[in-house]
């Protein structure tokens, strides 16, 4: 199957011993952030390696674009007392500098209630000893388009005035951007399994390439998957309405029109 130039690793204290899942079905733990990234990327032509704390090298990171950690205050998820590792945030940390992308979810990098990651993302957890501090206002980016369906996290803060609100709600930053060096942290108080949201992570996803990605739906509702020794384009309309598509390969454009849950296969060969 084709798969975009994309590299994305997950980092968890589990590393490959548990890959693509958490533990059982989707439906035994849907309040687990990580598999519900894990439900969206699945479809997604992206290459994913699933990385352990002793598996932060330079060299393991210099081979990635993208490493995201999700999970719940303590977890293994989101890696718990390996975070307690100077040396895995400072290679982290470096990684970011030089152009990589942080992408944290719930509580990433959390130790001893506050993340260790925080000067990345540029948001902290406020379990209330700063109850005496003041705050930076959250304005959310007048230029923001994001429409991301999560919900807020009590206590996350913003830590600095350069961290960029894309979403808040009820006064809470919900996805905000913060550069660092050439990278950038990107931090989600959740993630929630949708098609909705799984085109706009697409959208966090890929805002670093060079060039609109092949072989991806511009529906939400509508996935594709590309065979190159084939050249074959299959096409699954999940929605029970009917649906337009328009899918970018290499030759051009194709516009589809797909019946409610309905799958199509095309040729390329003799398509384009």
């Amino acid at each position: 199957m084709y798969t975009d130039a994309l590299k994305i690793g997950i980092l968890s204290s589990w590393g490959k011993l548990r890959t693509w899942t958490c533990g059982g079905h989707y439906h035994e733990h849907p309040d687990l952030d990580l598999i519900n990234i894990l439900e969206s990327i699945s479809g997604l032509p992206y290459t994913v390696e699933f990385l352990s704390f002793d598996e932060v090298t330079k060299e393991t990171l210099d081979s990635l674009d993208i490493i995201i950690n999700a999970g719940f205050e303590g977890s293994s998820w989101s890696g718990g007392a390996h975070w307690d590792n100077a040396e895995a945030v400072r290679l982290l940390a470096q990684w970011v500098w030089k152009g990589g992308t942080f992408l944290g979810i719930n509580a990433p990098s959390s130790l001893n209630n506050s993340f260790k990651m925080a000067h990345v993302l540029g948001v902290d957890y406020d379990d209330g000893r700063r109850l005496c501090h003041g705050q930076w206002e959250v304005d959310v980016a007048q230029d923001s388009k994001s429409q991301l369906k999560i919900q807020p996290k009590q206590g996350i803060y913003l830590i600095d005035g350069d961290t960029t609100v894309l979403q808040s709600q009820d006064g809470l930053p919900t996805y905000t951007e913060r550069k660092f060096g050439q990278g950038k942290g990107i931090y989600l108080s959740e993630y929630r399994y949708s098609p909705e949201n799984t085109f706009a992570l697409r959208s966090i996803l890929e805002q670093n390439l060079a060039a609109e990605p092949l072989y991806t739906s511009d529906n939400p509702h509508v996935d594709c998957a590309y065979y190159p020794e084939a050249q074959v384009l299959l096409l699954a309309n999940g929605s029970e309405s009917e649906e337009d598509v328009r899918i970018l390969t290499e030759k051009g454009k194709i516009d589809e029109v797909l019946g409610g849950f309905s799958l199509k296969v095309l040729d390329l060969s003799a398509h384009l």
